[in-house]
């Protein structure tokens, strides 16, 4: 497996000054490891933001570097968004790739609104309300579909105090039960304590403040 990337900050600082201004992650193929660093470093360099966005973008899927037949470009797409307005000059493409039917489509959604495409959050809300109107409402939200509103929810969080205003289908969801992975107990029906932050974030708020008691409850299990 891979190594584990290290969490202080000024050890990120750190780190970004030498691998600025070396060719540190620049050889080779991007994979988990390198995605996930890149994530994590403040200011990276442009040219480090242009090897995610290679990936994130490449006609073909980009191979994981521990699993077979797993396509890396989701991941390099969340990496791009959590990057913040560097995702700007890929806004537009990404903006023309939305969906709600793959981690693709979703990501991409995740860089529109991260680079501040004017038309982005409308688009991520009225996708993911128009999922949400599908299910109906006392059925509990299959596992592939909760994560692909749940990625459209990390999209519209992407959008900051902007997306205050676009959170309906958020707020949907978090009256709604969803499907968590128990491992070798299979399916367990949770709430969306996830969401909780997510919301909070973007509302400004507290979680306690949103009139879910399990978003504050500890007792309640965060979903898998």
């Amino acid at each position: 497996m891979g190594q584990p990337v290290c969490d202080s900050l000024e050890s990120f600082q750190r780190a970004v000054q030498l691998i600025n201004g070396s060719d540190h992650l620049r050889r080779g193929r991007p994979v988990e490891y390198t995605l996930n660093l890149i994530a994590r470093l403040p200011g990276p360099h442009s040219e480090l933001v242009a090897i995610v966005a290679a990936s994130a973008f490449n006609d073909t899927p980009q191979e994981s570097e521990y699993f077979a037949r797993r396509d890396l470009r989701p991941l390099a797409r969340a990496t791009l968004a959590s990057l913040g307005l560097v995702a700007t000059p890929f806004a537009g493409r990404a903006f023309a790739e939305i969906s709600a039917h793959d981690s693709m489509g979703t990501g991409a959604a995740q860089v529109a609104v991260a680079g501040q495409h004017p038309r982005a959050l409308d688009s991520v809300e009225r996708l993911m309300a128009d999922l949400l109107a599908t299910l109906p409402k006392d059925d509990v939200i299959a596992w592939d579909t909760r994560n692909r509103l749940y990625e459209l929810a990390y999209a519209l969080a992407y959008g900051g105090a902007a997306a205050a205003s676009h959170a309906a289908p958020i707020k949907e969801l978090m009256t709604r039960r969803v499907e968590s992975n128990a491992t070798i107990f299979g399916m367990i029906d949770l709430q969306p304590k996830r969401m909780c932050r997510v919301l909070a974030d973007i509302l400004s708020v507290n979680e306690t403040e949103l009139g879910h008691d399990y978003c504050a409850d500890p007792d309640v299990p965060y979903e898998k």
